[in-house]
């Protein structure tokens, strides 16, 4: 019936680095990216991207038409339409970065924390390639990886050691403009569909 779970299909180890989106699975094999349909399992998976490193995590867009790659030291966004031998976008991104891909389709980046300040880059995607990265540098103390942007590509938020901050995205370049109290047991940050909230998800 509606809502009942139901079985399409079985892998016998899915690889760490994964990820779902609008009906698709990806996912990463011998440093090669395969895209896999859900609702056709029974059809051979197709290869999107080979790369010359490990890859550590894998970032669908909303609508399956987008896939971002982080390896060592770089992300990497592709087109999961095309057969093109390079990735649309390289990103170079220092220590350990979370995979930012918004819902808007506009920006593209990585946030980690480099000599100990909370650092994110962000590329527009409406600009021509190649295009410098915007970077965003919260001074005051490391962040804990957790980012979010919302649904029409205006805000981001990206949490600290002691406090979320959040940052205007839809000016001329993005500044910081608030940063609301925040426990230190937050782990990650989600903005609602319609842009109007921001949540967080709290550990004991």
């Amino acid at each position: 019936g509606e809502g009942e779970a139901r079985e399409i299909g079985s892998m016998q180890d899915l690889p760490g680095a994964h990820a779902f989106a609008s009906g698709w699975l990806a996912y990463a094999q011998d440093r090669k990216i395969f895209l896999r349909s859900l609702e056709s399992w029974r059809s051979p998976p197709r290869r999107v991207a080979e790369v010359a490193t490990d890859l550590e995590e894998l970032e669908l867009s909303p609508d399956g038409k987008r896939l971002a790659a982080r390896g060592t030291g770089e992300v990497h966004l592709w087109s999961t339409e095309s057969a093109a031998p390079r990735p649309e976008r390289t990103l170079q991104a220092p220590g350990i970065p979370s995979l930012l891909l918004d819902r808007s389709g506009r920006w593209f980046g990585a946030a980690g924390e480099v000599d100990g300040r909370s650092t994110m880059r962000l590329v527009d995607l409406t600009t021509p390639s190649p295009t410098q990265p915007i970077v965003l540098v919260k001074g005051d103390g490391g962040g804990s990886g957790a980012v979010a942007i919302d649904p029409a590509g205006q805000w981001l938020a990206s949490l600290h050691r002691a406090e979320a901050a959040l940052w205007w995205l839809g000016g001329a370049y993005p500044r910081l403009l608030a940063t609301p109290e925040a426990e230190r047991r937050i782990t990650s940050l989600a903005f609602t569909p319609d842009s109007g909230w921001l949540l967080s998800l709290r550990t004991p």
